[in-house]
């Protein structure tokens, strides 16, 4: 699913974009498989911006992002919860524009219990401080 801020933190189901014309922006290490889905989910796709990895975010930026979208006709924004990260309080307190990001979800297609089983495994053997226990003379 996509969520949607509006200072309405809310889900929205995938199919919100279909409907939608959006500005994609995204600065991470790979962006091709981002632009990939965008590509594949949204409606029409305006521009998408592709920034350098840990990009320094700042106002002006943005406001020059919203405004060319603005003007193009995009209905909303969409960028990577990691880039949302960054730039959330450069924006105003009320978008001019919806801003849309991925919530991403790790499924197993064989189950998840291994890997639970795993992981109460370490907590059971951590100490009261909850650190793991240490690989140190192995």
């Amino acid at each position: 699913g996509y969520r949607r801020d509006d200072y309405a933190d809310r889900p929205l189901p995938l199919e919100t974009l279909a409907r939608s014309t959006v500005v994609g922006i995204c600065g991470i290490g790979n962006p091709a498989s981002f632009q990939r889905a965008v590509h594949q989910a949204v409606g029409r796709l305006l521009r998408m911006h592709v920034l350098a990895d840990h990009h320094p975010y700042d106002r002006a930026l943005l406001e020059r992002i919203v405004a060319q979208a603005q003007a193009t006709g995009a209905e909303a924004l969409l960028t990577t919860e990691k880039d949302w990260v960054k730039w959330r309080r450069w924006l105003p307190p009320r978008p001019a524009l919806p801003i849309y990001r991925p919530v991403l979800r790790i499924g197993f297609a064989d189950g998840s219990e291994p890997l639970d089983n795993l992981l109460d495994e370490i907590q059971r053997r951590a100490p009261q401080g909850g650190q793991p226990p240490s690989d140190r003379g192995r």
